[in-house]
């Protein structure tokens, strides 16, 4: 016995998949790296001159923090660049490096072949035919009417589903409507097999957190923050830590549109890190004037500044919010990065849209802030240990060198090396490199 025919939306979902995985067979076979459905639909759509990421987002029909990420990592596989956007200061678009032209030619090369594939398997006029079909204009999305029969007040053919639009005695409210739907996430490689969910009838209407946030929406939110704090700790050095930090802010808060993290010593604010210049002139800002939501996120007992609206926020920060505005940021947060003993600085999150952030954002923001604290310190701590290490290595060195040219005693050697640096006001360490080659040939 046949099941019922499939509609189109299936057909097209498997066609796609077809393609999908032909187009990666045929990208391995090359030496390609395959890239995530995102990646994929990024170079559809992008500009010859550059587009900025919000306007990718909306063209490809995903959040725009689906589409940072995207373009971020091809990026990191050398595929895109960014550059000033001519027509606005405080942004960027994104663009194809050489390598990256090269990769999107090869693979339209081989979706040419694939096609030609496909039109030897079907018949040449078939895929003319069904290639002219979906050139066609379809106009626009037509509205679901209600059928006949129930608008008549008749029976249905079949008995409805008895979901939130089902009255107790059988009669629906509206019709219900049963499909199946091609789920695949972000994550999975654009030419990999989807999952097909079957859902009947609306959507479940769980219950909710207090934030506005679905109890379901939570344990995907806990994967990617667990995602998120094993890559901050599989970096190999201090500054790759930061970096991602402020990467994975602007991937995962929902309106956040550029991040860094600013360190304050003595008063002198340091931006370690920003994903946009507008962050490092905010900073600079704030440094200069004692005040701003990172600034005090650093320095006051509230650990947490959130502000809707920095046009409207001048009786708290008169000097900083109408340059910050002058720079086109709109909202802000700051969440204090610190651990039981240390503070380590400032998590800034900017949008460029006023009321960007809400209470879910900033719970979000403070688990994120927590995570990256601990991801922060530890990697510090482990710069601080191979820095000593380097410097008793160097140090050794330094007093073996100075034991055979002047023919001292280690401890004479060391007495002459602290006093050297004591007379030239330099740390011990600098002194042995000094006297050290970087070759470690004796100097």
């Amino acid at each position: 016995m046949t099941g019922p025919a499939k509609n189109l939306p299936q057909l097209f979902l498997e066609a796609k998949r077809w393609f999908d995985d032909a187009l990666l067979a045929s990208m391995r076979a090359a030496g390609e790296q395959p890239v995530s459905i995102a990646q994929g639909a990024v170079f559809a759509v992008l500009d010859d001159e550059g587009t900025s990421i919000s306007e990718l987002a909306r063209r490809i029909g995903i959040t725009r923090q689906t589409a940072h990420q995207a373009v971020h990592g091809l990026i990191g596989m050398g595929l895109l660049e960014q550059v000033s956007d001519p027509a606005s200061a405080r942004s960027s678009l994104v663009r194809t490096t050489a390598e990256g032209t090269r990769v999107h030619q090869r693979a339209q090369t081989a979706l040419a072949l694939i096609e030609q594939v496909l039109a030897d398997r079907i018949g040449a006029d078939a895929a003319t035919a069904l290639r002219r079909a979906l050139s066609e204009p379809w106009g626009s999305p037509p509205r679901s009417r209600r059928p006949e029969s129930l608008r008549a007040g008749t029976a249905p053919d079949r008995e409805p589903a008895r979901g939130r639009g089902a009255q107790p005695g059988g009669a629906p409210e509206t019709a219900s409507v049963r499909c199946n739907v091609a789920v695949r996430p972000a994550s999975e490689s654009l030419y990999g097999s989807g999952k097909v969910i079957p859902m009947s009838g609306p959507p479940p209407s769980g219950p909710s957190s207090a934030d506005g946030t679905s109890d379901e929406a939570w344990p995907e939110l806990a994967d990617r923050l667990a995602v998120m704090a094993r890559d901050l700790l599989a970096q190999e050095s201090l500054q790759a830590t930061v970096d991602r930090i402020a990467f994975h802010a602007v991937g995962l808060i929902e309106g956040c549109d550029v991040s860094g993290i600013l360190t304050l010593s003595r008063k002198n604010v340091q931006t370690l890190t920003a994903t946009d210049d507008v962050v490092r002139r905010s900073d600079a800002i704030q440094g200069e004037l004692g005040e701003g939501p990172c600034f005090n996120a650093v320095t006051d007992e509230e650990p947490v500044q959130r502000i809707p609206d920095l046009r409207t926020a001048g009786d708290r920060w008169p000097r900083y919010a109408p340059q910050a505005a002058e720079l086109g940021i709109r909202s802000a947060m700051g969440f204090r990065l610190f651990t039981r003993h240390h503070t380590l600085g400032a998590l800034n999150l900017y949008s460029f849209r006023p009321n960007a952030f809400s209470e879910r954002d900033e719970h979000l923001g403070w688990l994120l802030a927590s995570h990256a604290a601990v991801a922060f310190a530890y990697a510090r701590t482990e710069e601080q240990l191979q820095t000593a290490l380097r410097s008793r290595d160097e140090i050794g060195q330094a007093i073996g060198i100075v034991m055979e040219r002047f023919h001292l005693g280690q401890d004479e050697a060391f007495e002459l090396l602290k006093k050297t640096s004591q007379d030239l006001n330099i740390k011990l360490r600098d002194v042995a490199t000094k006297i050290t080659p970087s070759d470690g040939t004796p100097g």
